[in-house]
């Protein structure tokens, strides 16, 4: 009986030792890393100037049309009233295809034109995509195209972009 207790009280001694040990580190364990000026995480000069750069989009002077730069497409038109283009990087016709299935026609091709104009979705980022509204198929959008426009809008992703693109 009494190895028993010595035994007892070792172990209690080990668990007493090791949990001093974990609170010691406790703190490291559980403080984040300090970011931001004076933590070495600074930001490069690349990474300011990537951060500021003008995106191609509406209003920034550059020539590119969303239809030259589509992926692919899905065509909803007959049933929907709508077509949505992809454009970044993470659209290959795979994505495309299986983003499509159940929904509409997919295309290799962009959305046609003329249309009342599209939502454009993370511009810039490898998920580019725009939704393009039509007057014509299953559920003309017309009138409600200022609607559309104003959610596309209030949308901290989304930008209305014209016909012209």
């Amino acid at each position: 009986m009494k190895n028993l207790k010595i035994v007892i009280a070792g172990a209690a001694a080990v668990v007493i030792i090791a949990g001093a040990a974990v609170y010691s580190k406790l703190d490291s364990w559980l403080t984040p890393e300090p970011t931001g000026p004076g933590s070495g995480d600074e930001l490069t000069e690349a990474d300011v100037a990537e951060m500021n750069r003008d995106w191609p989009g509406p209003g920034s002077g550059d020539e590119i049309t969303y239809e030259s730069a589509a992926k692919g497409s899905c065509d909803t038109i007959d049933d929907a009233s709508i077509c949505v283009e992809y454009y970044g990087s993470y659209w290959t016709a795979d994505n495309i295809r299986q983003a499509c299935t159940g929904a509409g026609a997919y295309k290799t091709k962009p959305c046609p034109r003329p249309a009342l104009g599209a939502c454009l979705m993370s511009s810039g980022t490898e998920n580019e995509m725009a939704t393009w509204y039509y007057d014509y198929g299953g559920d003309p959008h017309g009138e409600s195209i200022t609607y559309a426009t104003q959610a596309c809008n209030a949308n901290p992703f989304g930008q209305w972009i014209g016909v012209n693109n």
